[in-house]
């Protein structure tokens, strides 16, 4: 149950992140983008194992973005640390 809530609490995070200027252009899209799908499929974790592995996958891209799209320091740990709550 905790997962779940973790995975809302990193959507969440990551659909207000673009206001702080913490991602900017194509990663502040994709954060909203990722949040966006990512709410609900959290959400739905909790009945759906294949809400939770779409939840992973949502994880697993953002965690190949951050290897490949360049950002700040701070924004490398922010897409790190969802990609992490999303896959957990």
């Amino acid at each position: 149950m905790i997962f779940p809530t973790v995975g809302m609490f990193a959507a969440a995070w990551l659909l207000i992140v673009s206001f702080f200027g913490l991602e900017t252009g194509f990663r502040a899209d994709l954060a909203v983008t990722a949040g966006v799908l990512a709410l609900p499929l959290a959400f739905a974790s909790v009945w759906s194992f294949r809400a939770g592995m779409a939840l992973a996958i949502v994880g697993a891209i953002l965690a190949v973005v951050n290897l490949v799209v360049p950002a700040s320091p701070g924004g490398l740990a922010n897409y790190a640390v969802c990609a992490a709550a999303h896959t957990a």
